[in-house]
């Protein structure tokens, strides 16, 4: 199943201690959701994985499953290095990373091709989330939610920053598909360029 920007929405919402309908905590989560699935789909290089396969010699194709743990911490320094602080900030960017690392270990996948394995197993790393562009797509739903103003400049910064580098937690594994099988065993890489 892919990436949804409504359920990367809800598991913010749920994740958080504070009434999650309020109509601006509302508005505020579902433009975090457009932004992070439209910035993880979208464009190969935001979130790019390498791995590493074995199985028979050859070529393949990989999709595997996405595993992202939370981790508060990042996301929370993230809103402290944007000047966003206090108790409800922490609170936040807690909601924050517990919601979108659900979503990424709910439904997300990745795929690409794997050269020197044909049929096997993967195992691939995030190796790197570019947080400009996150930074750019989340300031862009906000203005579309008609959240404006030198705040939400912040407020995008920090959650472009911390949920980019809470994704570079993230690990997935998937099987190989042969495209070009062989008799003997091999192993390869797999830059996977593609994330639903």
């Amino acid at each position: 199943m892919p990436l949804v920007p409504s359920q990367v929405a809800l598991n913010i919402r749920n994740s958080a201690v504070f009434p999650p309908f309020d109509p601006q905590w509302v508005r505020l989560t579902e433009a975090i959701g457009l932004g992070v699935v439209t910035w993880a789909s979208a464009n190969p290089v935001n979130l790019y994985l390498v791995g590493a396969a074995a199985g028979t010699l050859g070529a393949g194709t990989v999709q595997g499953k996405l595993i992202v743990p939370p981790e508060p911490g990042v996301v929370i320094g993230a809103f402290m290095s944007a000047g966003i602080v206090g108790v409800r900030a922490s609170e936040m960017a807690t909601a924050i990373s517990l919601g979108v690392s659900m979503s990424f270990t709910q439904s997300g996948m990745y795929m690409g091709p794997v050269a020197g394995a044909s049929a096997g197993v993967d195992v691939s790393k995030v190796v790197s989330a570019n947080a400009p562009t996150l930074i750019g797509q989340i300031q862009g739903m906000l203005s579309a939610s008609m959240i404006l103003g030198i705040g939400s400049v912040k407020l995008a910064t920090a959650c472009g920053n911390g949920i980019a580098a809470n994704l570079m937690l993230g690990t997935g594994t998937g099987p190989v598909v042969p495209l070009a099988p062989g008799p003997l065993p091999g192993a390869g890489t797999s830059p996977t360029s593609m994330v639903v």
